[in-house]
């Protein structure tokens, strides 16, 4: 998983005693998207994504809604950065706030 991570410079090889990987660049700047979208690139990660069976999600229906909540995670996700999520912030993110607002609204009408 970790070769993923250096491709997309998310970390850093260290070549010391004790060796090692340390963070390619401040918390501040490294998405959870990115995260994700690094993992995905792992052999069983894409063999899972790429799935397209409808069998497995039940029925076509059940896969075009995870399909598309998966999408609206992942643009959520592109907000968050992983400072956010060591710091506990999400209960306050921005971002996230103003989707679950939107969605809480769109369910009220």
């Amino acid at each position: 998983l970790f070769v993923f991570f250096l491709r997309k410079g998310l970390v850093k090889s260290r070549c010391c005693p004790g060796g090692g990987y340390v963070l390619g660049k401040p918390t501040s700047h490294i998405l959870i998207s990115e995260i994700l979208d690094s993992a995905e690139d792992c052999v069983p990660a894409r063999r899972t994504a790429n799935d397209d069976d409808p069998a497995v999600y039940g029925n076509e229906q059940t896969h075009a809604l995870w399909a598309q909540i998966g999408e609206i995670l992942f643009a959520c996700l592109q907000h968050v950065t992983l400072e956010d999520v060591m710091a506990q912030r999400l209960d306050d993110h921005p971002f996230i706030n103003k989707l679950f607002a939107t969605l809480c609204c769109k369910n009220e009408t």
